[in-house]
């Protein structure tokens, strides 16, 4: 295949894979602003970050496995490998970047299935990125008891 065709086909996998991605943030924000409202009557606690982090993060996982798949019906549609098994195997390992070397794709595929890394690179940060911000967001809600703030107030407060 030549490096034009695998460059075009990565860059529109590549693509296709984050708006998968943003589509699972953006399930992930709505499904945890509804578990938020149900907790919001409730005390806040660990158990309700345990719960908040736990969906956001499977919602992450399933957007993570979606693009997998998507990668390896190309692979396998390409003839890269024999079987689908081999197919999902190979994907994982190319996006997750392990690069285990057990299957490799051969010269014809080189590029193409490094854009499969630059997609779990990317998709992963971002998924990093969205359960920092969860944590960022829900630690305080559950650690303030309301005095930990007045000493600062008090301290920039001109005199």
């Amino acid at each position: 295949m030549a490096l034009l065709e695998q460059t075009s086909i990565g860059t529109f996998l590549l693509a296709a894979c984050v708006l998968v991605h943003v589509g699972g943030v953006a399930s992930c924000a709505y499904l945890l602003r509804g578990l938020g409202r149900r907790l919001a009557h409730a005390e806040r606690s660990v158990l309700s970050l345990v719960a908040i982090l736990t969906a956001g993060t499977f919602v992450l996982l399933a957007a993570h496995g979606v693009q997998i798949w998507i990668w390896a019906a190309v692979i396998f549609s390409l003839d890269i490998v024999a079987t689908w098994e081999a197919a999902g195997y190979f994907a994982a390992v190319s996006y997750t970047t392990l690069g285990y070397g057990d299957i490799t794709a051969g010269p014809a595929y080189r590029v193409l299935v490094t854009f499969s890394a630059m997609t779990g690179l990317f998709t992963f940060g971002l998924s990093t990125a969205v359960l920092l911000a969860i944590v960022l967001r829900t630690m305080p809600s559950i650690l303030d008891d309301g005095r930990t703030a007045e000493p600062e107030r008090a301290a920039q407060a001109p005199e």
